[in-house]
């Protein structure tokens, strides 16, 4: 402990002595007030610097949020104006949009009687056997509805 307490003595007579030869007069109290307030400064000036460095993080953060929430209000719009157009495009052509289970149900025997009916037209016409201009004439044999009468029957069929 005293080798070290006699180093530390040793280490601040020589720096006593490197700044007598530095100002060329001896180290009076008053100057090493004026070096600490210098470093005081410096310190000051580190930390500001810090501080602006701080400020930006804190900025940029704040843009990211910013940025994050603007997003997510553009997309939820978008979303919103997507629907309404689907919608739209469901009501405009009579597809069907409603979760009513009578209407999925009779939807879905009309679906299954009409494919049921074009098999045993094939199978009627023993088309697996036949040339392909004769299945293209099957098919083209078989009842056809127009547009606007589909459109009618969706729109009863929804009404009810």
């Amino acid at each position: 402990m005293q080798i070290k307490l006699q180093m530390q003595e040793e280490a601040e007579s020589q720096l006593d002595k490197e700044l007598e030869a530095i100002l060329g007069r001896a180290v009076t109290m008053e100057d090493l007030e004026a070096l600490y307030l210098q470093d005081l400064k410096l310190l000051g000036v580190i930390e500001a610097g810090l501080e602006n460095k701080i400020g930006k993080f804190r900025q940029l953060l704040a843009a990211r949020y910013v940025q994050k929430a603007w997003r997510g209000y553009v997309a939820r719009k978008l979303v919103k104006r997507k629907k309404a157009q689907m919608k739209e495009f469901m009501l405009k052509h009579g597809a069907f949009i409603g979760k009513n289970k009578k209407f999925r149900e009779r939807r879905a025997a009309l679906i299954i009687a009409k494919k049921w009916k074009e098999y045993q037209a094939r199978k009627k016409a023993n088309v697996a056997d036949k040339a392909p201009q004769q299945i293209q004439a099957t098919s083209q044999s078989l009842p056809k509805q127009s547009v606007a009468e589909k459109k009618n029957f969706w729109k009863e069929l929804s009404q009810e």
